[in-house]
Order: C-alpha cells, then sequence, then structure tokens
C-alpha cells in the first residue's frame, strides 16, 4: 500500500469519524431543545450525513451545511392522484392530475405513520408504515410545494444522497445504493420511481382509434367492451421516473405495458401498437367468456350429480320394503352416477333393449359386492370407451332386482 492511499484513507476515517461527532452533538442539542429525532445517518458509512428532526412547527433536514424545513404543520397541502392517459389527437402519453377535495394538513401525531426521506434537497418522500390491514399512501413532496403527490403503495423505487435506513429489518427500507460511473466514481443521480396506472377509458377517447380493428367482432363483444371497460381494471401502466430536473413529466417514461405486453413510448399511436392492443383486448374477452362457459358447465354438471340417486339408498329401500321401493321408483327416470365396465348385446326375445352394460361396484357406501345392468337402445355408448363414468337415465325394474342386483331398463346416457 502506497504511503498516498493511506493517508487517503487515514483523511476518510478521520472525516467520517468527525462527520459523526458532529452528528452526535446536533442529535444532542435538537433534543435538548425538545426536539424529536425521525431519522439519522449515524453509525452509518456515508458520504453525506444528516439529521431528520420535528417540533411542533414541522419537519426538517439538517445535512450540517444547512436546515431547511421539509413539511410546514401550519400549511394545507393539495393532495393530487396521478393517472395515465393517450390523447386522442397526439401519439404520447400524458399525465392527468386529480385533485381530492379537502386539503391536508399533517400533525406530529400522524408522522408517526411515515417514514420520511429527504431526497436531496429538492423532495421528500413519505412512505405510509403499512402494517397489516392498514392502507397509508404514499407521498411524493416537491421542496417548498403545497402540493401532495399521492403514489402506489407497491414497487417505489428511490435513490438519494441521504442514506437513511428506518429500523424495520427490510432491505428495501434503506435508500438504494448510488450507481457507479465508468471511472468508478459514485455517481449521485437522484431520483423517485413509481408505477403510474391508466384506465381504458382514458384511452383513445374511449376506443376510437381501435374501432377499425374490432369490425368482424360480434355484437356480444361490444356489448361486453361497452359494460365491462367502464368499470375495468387497470389496462395499461408504467413507471416514472422523477428527478429534481423532471418533477412528475411524462417523458421520463420508456415503456407502457398493456396486459403485460410491453410497448416503448415511439410506438403509442402507431398502428402495430393499436392492432397488437385491439388483439390482447379481445383475447381478454374470449379468455373470460371462456372461464364463464366452463363455470357454467361445472354448474350444469354438479346439478346432474346432485340430483343422482344413490346406490346405496336404492338397496336400502329394496331390502327395507320391496313393495314400497316399487311404488316409489315405478315408472319414474332416475339418474346415476356410475362407472360402466362394458356394453354388449343382447337377446330382445328376452330384453326390453338391445344393449347391456355392466356396472360391477364394490365402494365406500357398500358394504357389499353389487352387480347392476343397465339396458338401452341408446347408440350414444357404443362410442364410449371402457371403462367410463359417465350419468345414466333410466327406470328401475324393482321387481327384476334383489339386495345384490339392480336392473334399470330404457336408459340414456346424460352425461360422460
Amino acid at each position: 500500500m502506497s504511503f498516498c492511499t493511506m493517508f487517503f484513507l487515514v483523511g476518510i476515517c478521520f472525516c467520517m469519524s468527525s462527520c459523526s461527532q458532529s452528528l452526535e452533538k446536533k442529535i444532542e442539542k435538537y433534543e435538548k431543545e425538545g426536539k424529536t429525532i425521525l431519522s439519522s445517518t449515524i453509525g452509518l458509512e456515508v458520504k453525506h450525513p444528516c439529521i431528520v428532526f420535528s417540533d411542533d412547527k414541522g419537519v426538517y433536514v439538517d445535512n450540517l451545511k444547512e436546515v431547511y424545513q421539509s413539511i410546514d404543520f401550519n400549511k394545507e397541502y393539495t393532495i393530487v392522484i396521478s393517472s395515465l392517459s393517450i390523447p386522442s389527437d397526439k401519439p404520447e402519453i400524458k399525465i392527468d392530475v386529480e385533485e381530492i377535495p379537502m386539503k391536508h394538513t399533517f400533525s406530529t401525531e400522524e408522522l408517526e405513520s411515515y417514514e420520511i426521506y429527504p431526497i436531496g434537497d429538492w423532495a421528500t418522500f413519505l412512505r405510509g408504515k403499512n402494517d397489516w390491514g392498514s392502507d397509508i399512501p404514499n407521498y411524493i413532496l416537491q421542496k417548498g410545494s403545497n402540493t401532495l403527490y399521492s403514489v402506489s403503495l407497491d414497487n417505489v423505487f428511490w435513490n438519494s444522497r441521504y442514506h437513511l435506513q428506518y429500523a424495520t429489518g427490510e432491505e428495501e427500507d434503506a435508500a438504494l445504493p448510488a450507481a457507479v460511473g465508468e471511472e468508478g466514481e459514485m455517481e449521485e443521480e437522484e431520483y423517485i420511481t413509481i408505477p403510474l396506472f391508466g384506465e381504458y377509458k382514458q384511452f383513445q377517447n374511449g376506443y376510437a382509434n381501435l374501432a377499425i380493428y374490432f369490425e368482424n367482432c360480434d355484437q356480444k363483444f361490444f356489448s361486453w367492451l361497452k359494460s365491462e371497460y367502464e368499470y375495468r381494471q387497470t389496462l395499461f401502466s408504467a413507471n416514472l421516473t422523477i428527478t429534481k430536473d423532471h418533477f412528475f413529466d411524462a417523458s421520463t417514461i420508456k415503456t407502457v405495458t398493456f396486459f403485460g405486453t410491453t410497448f416503448q413510448t415511439s410506438e403509442i399511436g402507431s398502428n402495430a401498437m393499436y392492432a397488437e392492443v385491439a388483439k390482447l383486448i379481445y383475447n381478454d374477452y374470449v379468455a373470460e367468456k371462456q372461464k364463464e362457459a366452463e363455470e357454467e358447465q361445472q354448474e350444469r354438471v354438479q346439478n346432474i350429480l346432485d340430483q343422482c340417486t344413490s346406490l346405496a339408498q336404492i338397496r336400502q329401500d329394496i331390502s327395507r320394503n320391496k313393495i314400497q321401493a316399487e311404488q316409489k321408483y315405478s315408472g319414474k327416470k332416475i339418474l346415476l352416477d356410475v362407472t360402466l365396465s362394458t356394453i354388449r348385446r343382447v337377446d330382445t326375445r328376452y330384453a326390453s333393449n338391445q344393449y347391456c352394460l355392466e356396472h360391477n361396484y364394490v365402494g365406500a357406501e357398500l358394504s357389499e359386492y353389487l352387480d347392476l345392468y343397465i339396458y338401452t337402445d341408446d347408440e350414444s355408448f357404443i362410442q364410449l370407451d371402457y371403462p367410463h363414468r359417465c350419468v345414466v337415465a333410466g327406470i328401475l325394474d324393482v321387481s327384476s332386482s334383489s339386495y345384490n342386483t339392480f336392473r334399470v331398463e330404457d336408459c340414456e346416457l346424460v352425461l360422460y
């Protein structure tokens, strides 16, 4: 190790020790004055030390060079919610801002719900401490402004010269490390990255520029499009980068995502993008209708299965009182959920039907072996591969049935 390198390292250690002592003295001074220390870089190896503290007038940042107020308890702030839209007259993406009617004033009690991160000397990020079941918004406040930008609770990233850490035990709670430049120096590029979302009804004034791609769709699709997309979940999203020189500036958005498909912002307004987005929307319609059809089919199947007569119940009825069982089942079709083992032709001189399907059953509901004979003229049974589970409808011949043998005639294939 050269003398210069050693001297440089010693200088860094001395500087860090000096900064740490200055921080400790400042913190001790603020505490004696009755101020509340919210966070500081004490004990952390940082290039830019700072203290975040509050009193009855607001929140302040002390970077050992200056002290400035980041939040003013006496100021009424306007809360705005940002969203995305694509105008119909220009191939660009816009940030739309909606103001919440009520003004917001901070208090010392409310600060307990936030972690406060100074982003250099130009902004403050208030991160809500969202414990289980709570829903505390995040805010971004530009220095000197009275506008609070409410942002998504998730997927927010930031980098600041002040690498504050709150004691939550989660790595993402700390500021992101500064990027390393080509020369190995730390580039103090300060930013906040947030997700923004746009709804379909804000895209191209409804679906004017997409209509050409829907020309061959049926009326059911258009009814779905009108009803579903009026209250649809977020359709497209993008990541916005906020910097000192680009504060909520849409030019920092590089890509937008529709239904999981990403487009470069240079593609916005192009025919290729409209065609792809139209395809994604129609695919969403098809997938939703398929899901609805599957659910309806499952409901129909379950409704049929719920109407099936239990083999155990038939056995119980026959063994308890066969005459009463004849009165109960005579001339009435019953549904049976069974697994048929074989199909064979029968001599119609001795049977009313030309096919016989056999079902040899031993199950949890029956303690003994049972033979079930299904007689039918329904040609549909020929097309099945055996053994095959299905639901059949037929008339139970009680007089020809016994405790261990059931005979069901004139059967039809209901479900397979």
